[in-house]
């Protein structure tokens, strides 16, 4: 059994589900937003196993039958309509996600990919670290909200610098954001330092 961990939204699983159907692959698509309304699990431990199912609308699936899991792009697990307290509905997705992570975790099976890898490849200080631990040769970067502290780094590169988040691909504004800080690229951190908690890193042309 395949598991495509997604959402309804995701198209690329969608071109999955197509290919998967012409080769008459067992799957079932599981959009995480259906949990814990739609979608239903039992976990199960004693001193002997573990074992549990999830219960899909038109099927069940137990843990032991899973052997490969294709997981992009998940989204949290939204509480039924019928909660309107927010405490509780905030008690719901918290607990509902939490139960969605430990049992990943305790899948014995093929991962595309595993969500831990996942996690840390978003880590992009802890990336850089081991990119240059294996031999990349790594730009001069900076991550600081010291206005002092940029500036130096940015004419000490002479201007060739460019910023990026360390996770929002898309800004506050609704934007996306990164790119080349340009040549006055400091005032508006002089009164607000808590923006410069993004990567900048020195490019060469």
């Amino acid at each position: 059994m395949i598991i495509i961990v997604t959402n309804k939204k995701d198209y690329t699983a969608d071109f999955l589900v197509i290919e998967l159907n012409k080769r008459h692959a067992n799957y079932v698509r599981f959009n995480t937003e259906d949990f814990p309304q739609q979608v239903k699990i039992t976990y199960n431990i004693d001193k002997y196993n573990f074992y549990g199912f999830f219960s899909f609308p038109k099927q069940r699936v137990f843990f032991k039958d899973i052997k490969s899991i294709w997981y992009r792009r998940p989204v949290s697990p939204v509480p039924s309509s019928d909660i309107e307290d927010p405490v509780a509905r905030d008690f719901v997705k918290i607990e509902s996600q939490a139960t969605l992570d430990g049992i990943w975790r305790c899948l014995n099976c093929f991962w595309v990919s595993n969500p831990d890898n996942l996690r840390k490849s978003e880590l992009k200080l802890y990336q850089l670290k081991v990119a240059r631990r294996i031999g990349f040769i790594l730009w001069p970067t900076i991550l600081t909200n010291i206005p002092e502290e940029s500036k130096s780094f940015y004419y000490n590169n002479q201007g060739d610098v460019i910023y990026k988040p360390l996770r929002c691909g898309r800004g506050i504004w609704g934007q996306e954001f990164g790119g080349n800080l340009g040549s006055d690229p400091i005032n508006c951190t002089n009164s607000n330092p808590s923006l410069l908690g993004i990567l900048g890193v020195s490019f060469i042309f």
